[in-house]
């Protein structure tokens, strides 16, 4: 009753992916009233950097987010797991913080990776783009969660993208509308361990193909995920409001 009052009163809504413009639709709002707007990157912030493996030095994978289940952490530890044990010269740091922590522990601990993943709670956002900077893979495994919760698409992905940094994520929501996969990042399906720890292995093995992907990545950010860009089409929509259209 909520979501029919709701969708029959207001002007416009402005789901953050495709995805979530089926899940209204599917809720019963008339899709005439929906504009897709995608959450925009601020390129100024964070600049291109091709990513290279300087010889003798370990592949540095990289993970941002709250430590929820829908995040995925926990797969990517026991994929990390299977990486590490393949073929070494590997390190994961994982930047957040919340419920799961203990669990991610634990994990860390089981698999005797002390030293090999290191856990950041917490990085300023002024200062995130150096995190970035100073890793070669970002890996966002996202999942749906106990309870049914989704992304929409991980603004730290698109970050991680606009810097040029290969990325590896799931077929999740909103997700392959940003990852061309292969061309600009690697996709994998949700909760499949074995299919994130293959897809970890590769990058870290093939740096050669780094550079075009991380290219390929920052020019689909610059497209279609440049913040410039969307307030531009935010405010077109708003005027459309006004004008009654």
């Amino acid at each position: 009753v909520l979501f029919r009052s709701l969708f029959r009163t207001a002007d416009r809504f402005f789901p953050v992916c495709e995805h979530l413009k089926r899940e209204i639709v599917n809720l019963g709002c008339p899709e005439e009233k929906i504009r897709v707007l995608y959450g925009g990157v601020d390129l100024t912030r964070f600049r291109f950097m091709p990513r290279t493996l300087e010889e003798g030095k370990k592949v540095r994978f990289l993970a941002i987010g709250r430590f929820v289940e829908k995040k995925g952490f926990e797969d990517l530890i026991r994929a990390f797991a299977v990486v590490a044990e393949r073929r070494g010269g590997v390190k994961l740091i994982l930047i957040g913080q919340g419920p799961c922590e203990s669990k991610y522990r634990r994990l860390i601990d089981k698999y005797a990776l002390g030293g090999k993943v290191k856990i950041i709670p917490w990085v300023d956002y002024k200062k995130i783009h150096k995190k970035y900077e100073s890793s070669h893979i970002f890996v966002a495994p996202s999942v749906t969660d106990a309870a049914g919760n989704q992304e929409g698409i991980p603004n730290t992905l698109k970050e991680a993208m606009a810097t040029g940094m290969p990325v590896i994520s799931t077929y999740h929501a909103g997700i392959p509308e940003l990852i061309d996969s292969p061309s600009s990042g690697l996709l994998v399906p949700e909760r499949d361990v074995g299919k994130l720890a293959e897809a970890m292995q590769w990058l870290a093995d093939h740096p050669e193909s780094w550079g075009e992907m991380g290219f390929n990545a920052r020019r689909k950010i610059e497209r279609d995920f440049n913040l410039e860009k969307q307030l531009r089409k935010q405010k077109d929509f708003y005027d459309e409001v006004i004008r009654g259209g």
